[in-house]
């Protein structure tokens, strides 16, 4: 308990949460040991969050806890949710804003819609800029997820990028998940990318 209440690491933090409460549920102990290692931990984690830079971190940190408690999570996305249009801004990685994007929505989805507004008109530079092909999908999956309009705006305004960041990227599961994230939103355009780069997925 004292390393938690000492570390910075909001993802380290949620990764730890996680594991425990995999242990409880092995173990039928009805996460007893997850539970009381929150209750007396999650006093720190709003300032935690709000230090942290990380969007990927954070929303690790919020799935765990909502593993957890419901409810505390939910708390925690209330004191926080202020900061989190300002790291989306400032983050470069594409899969860590989708992530975040993610875990907001699982515990409140207007949240997750507010902050997908103040935010939209930076990803088409922030994917046009990222190699990473799993990431970008990451990031589109988890905005159409929250409004399928602002996805496919998305997809539409930096699917000429794809091409190339598939032909250049050796990671076969990272462009199939890219190619399935395009998929959810326009079937067309994903069979086009994989014609044009002779990438074929196996569960089309």
């Amino acid at each position: 308990m004292r390393k938690i209440r000492d570390s910075a690491d909001v993802g380290a933090i949620g990764a730890l949460l996680g594991s425990v409460w995999n242990i409880d549920d092995m173990t039928a102990s009805d996460y007893d040991t997850a539970i009381k290692l929150l209750d007396k931990t999650k006093d720190t984690y709003a300032e935690k969050i709000r230090a942290s830079t990380d969007p990927e971190a954070i929303g690790v940190l919020l799935d765990n806890v909502s593993l957890i408690d419901e409810r505390v999570a939910g708390e925690h996305l209330n004191r926080t949710k202020d900061t989190y249009a300002e790291k989306i801004r400032a983050s470069t990685d594409p899969g860590a804003i989708g992530r975040l994007f993610r875990s907001v929505r699982e515990i409140d989805k207007e949240t997750a819609r507010v902050l997908l507004d103040k935010t939209k008109d930076t990803y088409v530079e922030k994917i046009r800029d990222s190699a990473n092909t799993f990431a970008i999908g990451v990031l589109l999956r988890s905005v159409r997820k929250i409004d399928e309009k602002t996805g496919s705006g998305l997809l539409t305004e930096t699917k000429d990028t794809y091409i190339e960041k598939i032909r250049d990227s050796a990671n076969t599961f990272a462009i199939g998940w890219l190619l399935d994230s395009v998929r959810e939103i326009d079937p067309e355009t994903a069979k086009w990318l994989e014609k044009e780069t002779k990438f074929e997925t196996k569960d089309k």
